[in-house]
This record gives C-alpha cells, sequence and structure tokens, in this order.
C-alpha cells in the first residue's frame, strides 16, 4: 500500500481511518481520568484486528516479550520523555501495550501521548489533500510530504523490510 499507487487515495483513506479513531482514543483516555483505573480492555478489544496476519503471528512471541520490556520501560519518567519524541508505536503494537499495561499511570500515558501522535498524523493528512486541490498545488510540500505513507504504517504495522525509500512508479 505504501509501495506504489496512489498516494492521495491512501492519504484520504487513512485519514476517515485516524479519524474515526481519534474520538475513541478520547473518550478511553476520559474514562480512563475519572475512573482513576484500568479500563484497556475495552480500547483493546475495539482495537482487536478481525483477521490474523501471517506475517504478525510468526513475530508475536517475541514481540510479546520485547513489549513487556517497553511496559516496564514506562514506569520511569525520563524513559517517557524519550518515547515523547518519538514516533510513538503503529495500532497493532498499542493494543497489545494497552493489554500489557499494569498501571493506571501507563496506560493513560500511552492514551495520551498516542492520541497526540495520532492528532499530529491527522493534521498532516489533512494538509497532504489540501495541498492536492487545484487552489493550493504551488504552496510547497513539508512534513505531510510523506503522511499517507506513515498513516499507512502506523495503522497496519510496518511490514519487515518496507523500505522508507522514496515511492517510485513502474514504468
Amino acid at each position: 500500500m505504501t509501495e506504489y499507487g496512489n498516494a492521495l487515495g491512501t492519504a484520504t483513506a487513512t485519514g476517515y481511518v485516524v479519524a474515526a479513531l481519534l474520538p475513541h482514543l478520547e473518550t478511553a483516555s476520559c474514562r480512563a481520568s475519572a475512573r482513576g483505573r484500568r479500563t484497556t480492555p475495552p480500547i483493546a478489544a475495539m482495537l482487536e484486528p478481525t483477521a490474523p496476519c501471517p506475517a504478525c503471528e510468526s513475530g508475536d512471541r517475541t514481540d510479546h516479550l520485547a513489549q513487556r520490556e517497553l511496559v516496564a520501560f514506562f514506569q520511569e519518567l525520563p524513559r517517557r520523555q524519550a518515547y515523547q519524541a518519538s514516533d510513538g508505536v503503529c495500532l497493532p503494537h498499542l493494543r497489545e501495550l494497552l493489554l500489557l499495561a499494569q498501571t493506571p499511570e501507563v496506560t493513560q500515558f500511552l492514551l495520551d501521548e498516542e492520541r497526540g501522535h495520532w492528532e499530529r498524523l491527522q493534521a498532516e493528512l489533512q494538509e497532504y489533500c489540501r495541498k492536492h486541490d487545484y487552489r493550493f498545488r504551488h504552496e510547497p510540500c513539508g512534513a505531510e510530504r510523506d503522511s499517507w505513507r506513515r498513516a499507512a504504517r502506523k495503522l497496519a504495522g510496518a511490514v519487515e523490510g518496507e523500505s522508507d525509500r522514496p515511492v517510485q512508479r513502474p514504468d
């Protein structure tokens, strides 16, 4: 999906999915802070895929161990700050991390940070689509240039070996 094809179509489609996802993250965040206890099962269940991915299944065992370490990583403030400076995790891994979170604080941190990542990505997708309008085509591209690709990867998870090289159309 991110190598060839219609980038504007991908940006539009992923933009709709991100827009649908954000209210769920906001609702889960509000419930977690209002109740002061774990609310991850409902949000994690909502993020459950409808069909297994064969590539993901093969790496699940190793991923689970790494995710446990990452959840422990979030217990310390300096490490949380390092995560805040990153692009976050993909949606499948967010779901797993929410299931593994042991404290309401870690759950809330994950929800808040990921909501921020998704909101920034949504703004970039909107800007990418706006600049494809004939009235704004003259405006130079900025960070939104590859937002459609990042959105597809963040929604589905990056495929192992998938490169970040610029898209080139087949001849």
